[in-house]
């Protein structure tokens, strides 16, 4: 009851239940000063926390890190460790698109009836060391939060292999640069084995014949 009297003479008292502000510490920050960083992370998410706090810092003040931080959760920023992925230039992200595109509506029977084929180097030796973005939820896909990958350095082994809706055809290790006509010897030795190879497990498996155009 004591409780219920309370909020009837606040309201009475103020014309609100709501508490009052409470005094406390000044916000070490402006409002300006906060969007200035968000705006620079969202032009450059790379940027550390760090950086960014002797970005606003002035003669007369200074700014800590877990401030800077701070700012950044109530926007939803986050540091993450970044995701990484194959470089892909501007015109190939066109072409891999128009590709999805135009087969985007094709069967299962069709792809059925298609054989990938690549290669690739792998680096025996890498680095694990992790770069933090800052990022909201479900964003460490678009690009400017990636770091891009290429296929680099020292110790590694190139080779060519397939792949189609039945399993992976032969594997091919690949001892010298490749150029356009080893890539074609590749082709001709490989791919037709490749081929019979996933026939013949596919008429054991099932008891049918695999047609490949």
């Amino acid at each position: 009851m004591s409780t219920v009297r309370y909020i009837i003479k606040r309201y009475e008292d103020r014309g609100t239940i709501e508490n009052k502000r409470r005094t406390g510490r000044p916000k070490v920050l402006n409002e300006r000063q906060r969007r200035g960083i968000v705006r620079q992370v969202r032009a450059i998410p790379f940027t550390s926390a760090g950086e960014l706090a002797n970005m606003v810092a002035t003669t007369s003040q200074r700014v800590s890190e877990s401030t800077i931080r701070n700012v950044l959760h109530l926007t939803n920023y986050y540091g993450r460790t970044a995701r990484k992925k194959p470089f892909i230039s501007e015109k190939n992200r066109k072409k891999r698109l128009e590709f999805a595109k135009k087969y985007s509506g094709k069967s299962i029977e069709f792809w059925e009836n298609v054989l990938f084929t690549d290669e690739s180097k792998y680096n025996i030796f890498g680095s694990d060391g992790r770069q933090y973005v800052w990022r909201k939820v479900n964003e460490e896909f678009k690009n400017q939060n990636i770091i891009p990958t290429v296929k680099h350095g020292g110790g590694n082994v190139m080779v060519w292999g397939c792949v189609s809706a039945k399993g992976v055809g032969k594997l091919v290790f690949i001892e010298k640069n490749m150029n356009a006509r080893m890539y074609v010897d590749i082709l001709r030795q490989n791919l037709g084995q490749s081929v019979r190879k996933l026939d013949k497990e596919v008429k054991e498996n099932s008891g049918q014949k695999l047609v490949w155009s």
